[in-house]
């Protein structure tokens, strides 16, 4: 019986990765029963642990006898349990692509820290990284805006949809920290913080998110502050009485140990350009003017370590050789 009812329930999954049903909407043969407060999921352990650390590591074993076990999860969020597992499920998490003709929708990215955080609370890591994804996207395409935005313009441009947002995202990312640091868990990730202010403190999947908010940030913040209403209205009253210290502390401490460095180079690896449409320095020769500081700085390292100069150099020697026959 034990074996026909596994034999079922395999068949069940390889049928939901298929499409041809969603044990989602219905569970079929489930052998979980998941509590949070007073929510309760039918689910099952296979696809559970087969993406999920934390499940992986805490869910009783299958109930020998064909049954089911039943596990509690009321120490985590219910909000944010609720939408990991649509996520195991579903493999979808509805994670806009950031454009420039929508860059001001700061929606986008609330709702990626969300699930971010969604996916830490049981260490998912494949969400995690979608979100960390979009996150530099949005980075990326923000600082193109600004960049090509005339001064004028954006100091009284209305950026109410963004910032709103980017505030209440804000709020959860450090809140997250501040729970972790005082032992309260979170994240699904242990109480304990393993380090001081800024971003040394906290579990790791947090320390991935605050570095990607806070490359995020030193690619738009400057120019958010440009823009007087923003400055002299939300920033001056919301941001800087609690998020501003935060942001520096961030800041700070990921400029100091390299994280920023890293990022922006990953950043222009990835996308070829860097804000304001420039060409990147390996495909066009001088155009460091105008390019951030810090990402410059980062190129020409990785430029220097991979004996990039010295590979084009003697491209154009060889060029000027042909030349001269």
């Amino acid at each position: 019986m034990c074996n026909q009812r596994a034999d079922r329930t395999f068949a069940a999954i390889a049928a939901h990765d298929r499409g041809e049903i969603s044990l989602w909407d219905m569970p079929y043969e489930w052998d979980v029963l998941l509590t949070c407060g007073g929510s309760s999921w039918f689910v099952h352990h296979d696809i559970l642990c087969r993406e999920s650390d934390w499940f992986r590591e805490r869910l009783p074993p299958k109930d020998r006898n064909g049954g089911y076990v039943t596990f509690d999860c009321s120490d985590l969020p219910r909000e944010q349990l609720a939408h990991a597992l649509f996520y195991l499920y579903n493999k979808t998490a509805a994670l806009a692509p950031a454009r420039l003709t929508t860059a001001l929708e700061g929606d986008a990215i609330r709702r990626c820290v969300f699930l971010y955080i969604c996916g830490a609370c049981v260490s998912i890591a494949s969400l995690m990284d979608a979100a960390l994804e979009q996150l530099d996207e949005a980075a990326f395409v923000l600082a193109s805006f600004f960049a090509q935005t005339p001064r004028a313009t954006l100091e009284t441009l209305d950026l109410s949809r963004l910032t709103s947002p980017l505030h209440f995202a804000l709020h959860m990312v450090y809140e997250q920290q501040q729970q972790q640091q005082q032992g309260g868990g979170g994240s699904g990730s242990g109480g304990s913080s393993s380090g001081g202010s800024g971003g040394g403190g906290g579990s790791l999947a947090m320390f991935r998110l605050r570095a990607a908010v806070a490359h995020l940030l030193d690619a738009t913040l400057l120019w958010l502050v440009l823009n007087g209403p923003f400055r002299d209205g939300a920033f001056a009253l919301r941001w800087v009485p609690w998020l501003y210290p935060n942001i520096v502390s961030d800041s700070v401490w990921f400029r100091r140990h390299g994280v920023l460095d890293a990022l922006w180079a990953l950043h222009e690896r990835r996308f070829g350009l860097v804000p304001g449409g420039k060409e990147k320095e390996e495909e066009k020769e001088g155009d460091e003017e105008g390019l951030p500081r810090r990402a410059a700085e980062s190129r020409r390292r990785l430029s220097s370590g991979a004996g990039g100069s010295r590979a084009r150099k003697k491209k154009k020697t060889s060029k000027e050789k042909e030349g001269e026959k």
